[in-house]
């Protein structure tokens, strides 16, 4: 009876990584990436209007005031 013959690859001195575990550990990365993409990303800030310093009203600048 022969002995099946194993996939490896050997990554340094004494580190051998079998192809089916190199699978698993893609398929459990794959898995934890999902998580995160399913998680609702954080909108950007937003910049509040332009308001005007002497009279309050929002759409122009104290430098264009019409009240000045």
């Amino acid at each position: 009876m022969k002995k099946k013959a194993r996939r490896y690859t050997i990554l340094d001195d004494d580190l051998v990584l079998f192809v089916q575990e190199g699978q698993n550990c893609v398929q459990q990365l794959d898995m934890q990436l999902n998580e995160h993409v399913d998680e609702p990303t954080p909108r950007p800030c937003q910049q509040a209007p332009a308001c005007c310093s002497g009279c309050g009203i929002v759409g122009h600048t104290i430098r264009n005031c019409p009240s000045k």
